[in-house]
């Protein structure tokens, strides 16, 4: 039972029937009208919109009471204030940050607030313009946890010490309510979907936008795992390129690398954080379109690397189903969701499914909802799977293709980006990256490791002159393909004037540095031409601006002894 009694002031013994103040007398009004409709609220929502309909219902009343013009209740669901009963202005915040705010204050301190003129508080946000006082109340449970506030403005001189008084009884009677009601409210899907949609919309990467968006499917879903098939040229579409290890031996001159299938789709749990951020220098490629026809790949696709917050057994047991499943079958299954559209199970295990599923049911998957990911001929597949057996409600469905449409948005804007800073730090004929991306690897080299390779296309004036200026641009972007495949993987190959190439290497011996350059100057044979490379390993104490010089100098000897070759450096 809710027992209305407005507190004593401290140091104050409880007034007589006939020494009670009129004002004190007034205010049991409003905490009895609360208190006795408090008990008829059966639902946390309902017992804040019966408090704030108790202290706004008699509004505009002459003082002595003189209740206040506008009346809210907020409370705290997941990270956030949220606004869940309201009245006294034309709008109202539908949520508040800890700490923002007079509520946000009082909501993080623990502490009333009483503020006889509103404009003299620093975090004072105004929803009605003509408020002059406001007093601010924590609400607690009956163990003393915060649950949220109690917040109360006038618009008029009002005496505020037997309005706190009042609030933090009405509080209190609020907070025991909520707590026998269950608690506050749990947040509801579409508050979930709006707050992972915002961790989304906030993404600088792709690894950090898989993460939230396989994140907002659990949660939104109510299932246990969720991955995400995308087409892509392989696993690096997927997590970017594999960072070099350390331990791992620098192959030396030898044969030219072969070229390596790409295969199709590839599913992902999100990103590996084992593997670090891509470094800056060597940034991820954009998802390369694939065609509509969706030819079958030369090799299958294979599963990222399951991160902490996936790693269980269902997680994996999808990645590893998915990525065991004929390429065809994979294609299918993304084809058949673009052409019909979301598709969900109705809890009739006993039925067969089809082909394109059969591969997830033999693991044990008893509800799956699949909803298609951007356009047909370049999107792909967002799955949210359970061991239960259950039938996902419409409106679940729905959310998770809002939430589709959202991770595509959100992935195309940042892929978009991605290729303006490419197409800033590269040279528009060859894609090889120029001056500026140059000077910022120049500024990290490492003296006894770093080895420059000055790269001259011979006789290129020729070609232009007999050929003219298109037939020379040929040449150059044949060329930089052909030397960048000559490099091993993690070499970088820069052009920095018409015909000119630095080509920036880590070696252990300047002899290694060499055989790249060797391997350099077979590739442009193979293309009838002939290029001149001089090459220097940066020593200590040497910066690397004196490294180039002497790079230089080393291929113009080459260019004097006949060109066609390759010359190290005086050490």
């Amino acid at each position: 039972m809710l027992i209305a009694r407005l507190p004593a002031s401290p140091g104050r013994p409880p007034p007589t029937q006939r020494e009670e103040d009129p004002v004190l007398l007034d205010h049991h009004q409003p905490l009895a009208a609360a208190a006795a409709a408090l008990t008829a609220a059966r639902t946390a929502i309902d017992a804040c919109r019966a408090v704030v309909d108790a202290l706004a219902r008699h509004a505009g009343t002459p003082r002595p009471l003189h209740p206040p013009e506008r009346v809210s209740v907020l409370l705290w669901v997941h990270d956030q204030l949220r606004t869940v009963a309201a009245t006294g202005s034309w709008q109202t915040f539908a949520t508040a940050p800890a700490g923002s705010g007079i509520t946000g204050r009082v909501w993080a301190t623990g502490r009333t607030a009483v503020v006889p003129v509103v404009t003299e508080d620093p975090d004072y946000v105004a929803l009605r313009p003509d408020v002059r006082s406001e007093v601010c109340v924590p609400i607690q449970d009956p163990d003393g946890r915060r649950i949220g506030v109690l917040d109360l403005e006038w618009i008029e001189p009002v005496e505020l010490e037997p309005w706190r008084r009042t609030a933090e009884a009405v509080a209190r009677l609020l907070g025991q309510r909520i707590a026998a009601l269950g608690g506050p409210p749990a947040e509801s899907r579409s508050e979930k979907l709006l707050r992972h949609v915002a961790a989304m919309t906030v993404a600088t990467s792709e690894w950090e936008l898989r993460a939230a968006t396989l994140a907002a499917a659990r949660d939104v879903s109510g299932l246990a795992a969720a991955v995400l098939v995308l087409p892509g040229p392989g696993p690096a579409s997927a997590q970017g390129p594999e960072p070099e290890s350390a331990s791992e031996p620098e192959p030396g001159p030898g044969p030219e690398p072969q070229s390596v299938p790409k295969p199709g789709p590839v599913p992902t749990a999100g990103p590996d954080p084992a593997s670090g951020p891509v470094p800056a220098s060597r940034p991820v490629p954009a998802s390369r379109p694939v065609p509509a026809s969706r030819p079958v790949p030369a090799s299958r696709p294979e599963p990222d690397p399951v991160p902490p917050d996936a790693q269980d057994e269902l997680t994996a047991r999808i990645l590893a189903s998915i990525s065991a499943a004929e390429p065809m079958g994979v294609d299918r299954l993304i084809d058949r969701i673009h052409r019909s559209g979301a598709a969900y199970t109705l809890g009739e295990p006993d039925l067969p499914a089809s082909a394109e599923i059969k591969p997830l049911t033999a693991i044990g998957i008893g509800t799956l909802i699949a909803v298609p990911i951007g356009p047909p001929e370049t999107g792909g597949v967002l799955l949210a799977a359970d061991r239960r057996v259950a039938r996902p409600d419409a409106t679940t469905v729905n959310l998770m293709e809002l939430l589709a449409a959202q991770a595509w948005a959100c992935l195309d804007r940042l892929r978009g980006l991605a290729r303006l800073r490419e197409r800033a730090s590269s040279d528009p004929l060859t894609g090889l990256r120029h001056h500026g991306p140059f000077g910022e690897r120049m500024a990290t080299t490492t003296p006894g490791r770093t080895a420059l390779l000055a790269v001259d296309v011979d006789r290129f004036k020729n070609v232009n002159d007999t050929y003219g200026h298109q037939a020379g641009d040929r040449v150059l972007i044949e060329l930089a393909r052909a030397l960048e495949g000559a490099l091993r993987h993690g070499d970088e190959l820069y052009r920095v004037g018409g015909d000119e190439f630095v080509a920036v290497v880590e070696v252990s011996r300047p002899e290694e540095a060499v055989g790249i350059g060797e391997r350099l100057v077979r590739a442009a044979r193979r293309l009838d031409q002939t290029i001149s490379v001089g090459v220097a390993v940066q020593r200590h104490r040497e910066s690397p601006e004196h490294t180039m010089r002497r790079a230089d100098a080393a291929l113009y000897e080459v260019k004097r002894r006949g060109r066609d070759g390759v010359r190290l450096a005086p050490g």
